[in-house]
């Protein structure tokens, strides 16, 4: 049998208006099964918030340096509420069913980002949206040599500096970085 490995894990939280990363599952084989009865690995997002929070457009992904990534439908979190989303490689984002990312996580330590579309939709002074493209250059260049614990304080600086301070929506990120070793939360992000 498989000897169980200790995980080292860092959370980061901008303006999240109480949702969250609860808990994620890598290596999942019999502790939550999906709509057909396999295991993928998952994601659980809880509202901790005493208010009910629209997750409509919000967006998951566990590698920003591709387009792969799980928009979320219209859904509102009740508070209190947890949210499954399953890392099954397969696109399920349908209203009232059970959501599947289109991508797996690595037991060996991964990085999700969480972020509304105030994030993507920050224009700057001429009106140019800073966009999927720019959220993927800023998380690559802030993580060309690893995942720094305030990333997220980072991407919010560099928000504020394309829109001139300027932001018109609210911006909510959570980042959840964990790693089956004590070194790989410091690797680069990869493609």
């Amino acid at each position: 049998a498989e000897k169980p490995r200790a995980t080292e894990a860092v959370a980061e939280i901008v303006s999240s208006r109480g949702v969250r990363i609860n808990e994620v599952m890598t290596a999942n084989k019999s502790a939550c099964y999906d709509e057909t009865g396999a295991c993928p690995d998952w994601i659980e997002l809880y509202n901790a918030s005493s208010s009910p929070v629209d997750i409509t457009g919000w967006v998951l992904t566990d590698k920003t340096s591709r387009s792969i990534r799980f928009t979320f439908p219209e859904h509102v979190m009740q508070s209190g509420e947890y949210a499954i989303v399953f890392a099954s490689g397969l696109l399920k984002n349908d209203a009232g069913g059970t959501w599947h990312a289109p991508f797996k996580l690595s037991s060996a330590g991964d990085t999700l980002l969480l972020y509304t579309d105030g994030t993507t939709e920050a224009r700057d002074p001429a009106g140019a949206f800073f966009g999927e493209r720019g959220l993927r250059e800023a998380v690559l260049a802030e993580c060309a040599a690893g995942v720094p614990d305030d990333l997220l304080n980072r991407l919010l600086g560099r928000l504020d500096a394309f829109t001139a301070r300027n932001l018109e929506d609210d911006v909510a990120m959570v980042r959840l970085t964990f790693a089956a070793e004590k070194d790989a939360a410091s690797r680069p992000f990869s493609a």
